[in-house]
C-alpha cells in the first residue's frame, strides 16, 4: 500500500505545472518563515528541490539575510548517509548523488548542532510519518536527531498510510494551508528515574543543575540513580561508579535538594546497580546505611564485574547471552530492583532463534514479577546498538510494562521533551504505550 501511495503521489506531483509549484511553494514558505519554528532556530538544514518538490529559495534567502547558518544535505550514493554541508550561495553548488544540487564547500556540522531540519518527501501522514524515495536517507539521518524535523510539502501530499518501525517521523508539517503540529497529542514526560551526576566520573553537572533543568522541562518526579558505590570484597574499584568516599556527599546533596524543592518537584534518591552475586548483599548493606529510595538494574558487566564481560560488545558467543539473561533474571528475583535499565544492552549477533528464546525468557520473567523494562533515551539519541528493534518486537509480543528513562549524563537531557516524544512515537510503532507510573520497590 505504501508503494502504491508513493507511486500515486509522485505522479501527481510530477504533473504540476511550474506556476502552480511556485505559487503553492511560496505560500508554504511564508507560513514557515512567520512561525516560531523558524524564528527560534539559528542553524537550519534545508534542501534544494528536485522533481517539483516544494521550493525552498525564499527560506534560503531569508536565512542568509537573518544571519542564520544554513546547511544542505550531501548524500553518499553507496551508503545513503547524509552529511550536512554549509551553504553559502547558489554559485557554490554542484550536482551530487541522484542529481541533487549539493554545496561544494567541505565545511560540515554535526547534526547535534542543527536546530531544525526541513525535510522533503513524497508524502506525509498527519502524525508526521513520511514517504520518501525508499532509500532511507532521511530515516538514517533523523534517527537519533535531537532537534526539530519539519516536513515541507503540498496539501495533497498529506495522506494516510502504514509506516514501519524503521521510518522516522517529522515533528511538524508545513503546507500551503498552514502548519500541522504532529507531536502536540503526545503526552509529555512527567517522571524520570534514570539520572547521573558528576560524581560517577563520566557524567557532568551537579544534582542541583539537574533539578533545575527537570523543573524547567515540566517534570514532576526526578529520581537520581547514579552508578552505585560498592565496597567490593576483593578491593576492586570500578572507575565508572561513585567513589566510596563520595557516598555521603551524594546522599547529602540530594536530600538537601529534596527539601529545598519539595514544593516544586518530587525527588528520589536511588542508584543504578548491577546484580553481582558475590557482592550483592554486602553492597545492599552499605547503601542502606546511608539511606536509599530505589534501585534500577543496569547490568553493565556479567558475573561480578571484575571477572565478567561488558555485554554491549558485539558477540556471537551464546554463553555471554545466556549469562546476561540468567543474571538479570536472578537480579530481578531479589525483589529490590524497580526496573531494568537498558535491558537490550546485550549485543548478541549470533543465531536469531537463540536470541529470541533467551530474551523472551527474560521478558516473561520480568512480566511475571511486574518489573518494567526501560526504553533508554541515551542509547536512542546516540544511535547505540540499543534500543534495538528486534528486542522491542519481543516486548510487544510478551506485553511488558515499559518505562522511558533519560539516562541523563548531562543536564540538557534531563526531561528533554523533544527526545522523549520521539521515543514515544517510536514505541507506538511496536504497539507499546510507555508509563511513568511505577512503584518504587523497597530496598
Amino acid at each position: 500500500m505504501k508503494d502504491e501511495i508513493r507511486k500515486q503521489l509522485k505522479e501527481k506531483r510530477a504533473n504540476m505545472d511550474k506556476s502552480t509549484v511556485h505559487s503553492l511553494s511560496t505560500l508554504a514558505q511564508e507560513h514557515f518563515l512567520s512561525s516560531e519554528l523558524y524564528l527560534s532556530s539559528k542553524t537550519i538544514m534545508l534542501y534544494i528541490p528536485l522533481k517539483n518538490e516544494t521550493e525552498t529559495d525564499i527560506i534560503l534567502k531569508r536565512c542568509l539575510e537573518d544571519g542564520k547558518t544554513v546547511l544542505l544535505p550531501v548524500t553518499d550514493p553507496e551508503t545513503y548517509r547524509i552529511t550536512p554541508h554549509v551553504f553559502t550561495s547558489y554559485d557554490a553548488l554542484k550536482k551530487g548523488a541522484f542529481s541533487v544540487s549539493e554545496p561544494s564547500s567541505e565545511a560540515t556540522l554535526s547534526k547535534k548542532d542543527i536546530d531544525l531540519v526541513v525535510v522533503p518527501g513524497i508524502g506525509f501522514s498527519k502524525d508526521g510519518e513520511r514517504i520518501g524515495f525508499g532509500k532511507g536517507c532521511y530515516d538514517q539521518f533523523l534517527s537519533g536527531y535531537e532537534g526539530i524535523a519539519v516536513g515541507l510539502c503540498y496539501d495533497f501530499q498529506v495522506a494516510e498510510f502504514q509506516s514501519t518501525p524503521q521510518d522516522v517521523p517529522v515533528d511538524y508539517i508545513v503546507t500551503p494551508s498552514g502548519i500541522t503540529d504532529c507531536i502536540s497529542h503526545v503526552m509529555p514526560m512527567r517522571a524520570n528515574y534514570h539520572t547521573h551526576t558528576y560524581l560517577c566520573h563520566h557524567a557532568i553537572d551537579t544534582p542541583r543543575e539537574y533539578v533545575l533543568e527537570a523543573i524547567k522541562n515540566g517534570l514532576e518526579i526526578l529520581g537520581f540513580s547514579d552508578h552505585n558505590p560498592c565496597p567490593f570484597s576483593n578491593g576492586f574499584s570500578a572507575s565508572y561508579k561513585i567513589d566510596l568516599c563520595d557516598t555521603e556527599k551524594y546522599v547529602k546533596e540530594i536530600n538537601s535538594l529534596r527539601e529545598e524543592f519539595k514544593d516544586k518537584i518530587k525527588i528520589y534518591l536511588g542508584y543504578e546497580m548491577e546484580y553481582y552475586p558475590k557482592e550483592h548483599e554486602n553492597c545492599l548493606k552499605y547503601l542502606k546505611e546511608f539511606g536509599v529510595d530505589y534501585l534500577i538494574l543496569g547490568q553493565h558487566f556479567t558475573n561480578n564485574g571484575y571477572d565478567g564481560v561488558y555485554p554491549g560488545n558485539a558477540t556471537t558467543d551464546e554463553k555471554i547471552l545466556k549469562t546476561y539473561v540468567n543474571q538479570v533474571i536472578e537480579g530481578i528475583n531479589t525483589g529490590v530492583f524497580t526496573y531494568i535499565a537498558h535491558p537490550d544492552i546485550i549485543n548478541y549477533q549470533g543465531d536469531a532463534h537463540i536470541y529470541k528464546k533467551e530474551i523472551t525468557k527474560l521478558l516473561r520473567e520480568a512480566k511475571r514479577l511486574s518489573v518494567p523494562v526501560e526504553f533508554n533515551l541515551l542509547g536512542f539519541r546516540e544511535q547505540r546498538p540499543y534500543p534495538c528493534d528486534r528486542f522491542w518486537e519481543l516486548v510487544s509480543d510478551v506485553g511488558n510494562l515499559v518505562v522511558i528513562g533519560c539516562d541523563a549524563h548531562e543536564k540538557i537531557y534531563c526531561g528533554n521533551q523533544i527526545i522523549y516524544k520521539k521515543a514515544v512515537r517510536k514505541l507506538k510503532k511496536f504497539g507499546i504505550t510507555p508509563t511513568d507510573k511505577i512503584e518504587l520497590r523497597t530496598v
